[in-house]
Parts: structure tokens; sequence; C-alpha cells
């Protein structure tokens, strides 16, 4: 059975290795929120992510030991499902008042998938407004 893969407006893909004990979703996550864009805003001089810069980025390793580690993952996965579940749902969506909720439900699984993603890389509030724009 062929790995499942997501592919953008670029070649660049991403294939989880047999055995590994990671799933698709879990960078999905990462590549998505404030935290990464950030980052690619900073090195990037246009708005594809090259296959360099994504070998550079510093992906948050998860000890599957250590049942904290395991939990985050677990939880960025189901985040990450519920988004993509969510989304198709908000472009089907007919009346203002389910545009209304689906937007909501995709602008909070977003900021639950970011606060992760902080708490993941151990960010300070400081570093988080930085991220954010927040600070000057």
């Amino acid at each position: 059975m062929d790995a499942p893969a997501y592919f953008a407006d670029s070649t660049n893909s991403i294939v989880i290795k047999n055995g590994s004990p990671y799933r698709l979703e879990y960078l999905l996550g990462l590549l998505n929120s404030k935290l990464f864009q950030w980052r690619f805003r900073l090195t990037s001089s246009n708005n594809n992510v090259g296959t360099n810069e994504l070998e550079s980025m510093p992906f948050c390793k998860i000890n599957f030991d250590d049942l904290a580690d395991k939990a985050q993952h677990t939880r960025m996965v189901s985040l990450v499902e519920q988004m993509l579940a969510a989304k198709p749902q908000l472009a089907r969506a007919q009346s203002d008042k389910d545009k209304d909720f689906y937007t909501n439900r995709c602008d909070g699984l977003d900021r639950q998938i970011d606060a992760l993603v902080y708490d993941l890389y151990a960010l300070t509030p400081a570093e988080i407004k930085i991220v954010e724009g927040v600070a000057k």
C-alpha cells in the first residue's frame, strides 16, 4: 500500500516512512501553524517553500515512550483531522449561518493548533507576540 501524500501547487511532497510512529496530520499541523509560516517568511524569498527549506525546519521530535509527548502528537492529529473535516463543510456551506459556524470552527481549530505548536516549542509569551506580529 502506498503512503498517503498531500500535494500543493508545487512538486514538494511529504511521505511518512513505513513503521514511523508519526502521522502526516502532525506534520501538517506544524507546517500550517503561525510559527512555521513566520519562519518561512523569514527565510524564503518567495511564497513557495523549497525542499531545502523543509529540510532545514526544526521539526519537533516526539518521544513516543513519553506519555505527555505522545499525547501532544495525538492532540495535534485530532485537531488537524477536525480541520480537514471542517474545511470542506465551510466550502459547501450555503447559508450565512453555516458559513459563520464553519469559519468560527476553523478559526478556533487554528488557534488550538497554534497554541499546541507554541507549547511543543516552549515559546515564551514574548516570543509568541513576535510570531503573531504583536511585538514590533
